[in-house]
């Protein structure tokens, strides 16, 4: 499944330190400018 999750959700991923979700979100953030794709 693919879901998309706004930035805002990304900052608390990284908030909270899980590095797995943190490395894709600062990775597809910048791809996706603002808009985090995890699949």
């Amino acid at each position: 499944k693919e879901y998309l999750v706004s930035a805002s959700a990304c900052a608390i991923w990284v908030s909270h330190d899980i590095e797995q979700l943190a490395g894709l979100c600062q990775r597809r953030y910048e791809l996706h400018q603002g808009v985090l794709r995890v699949c």
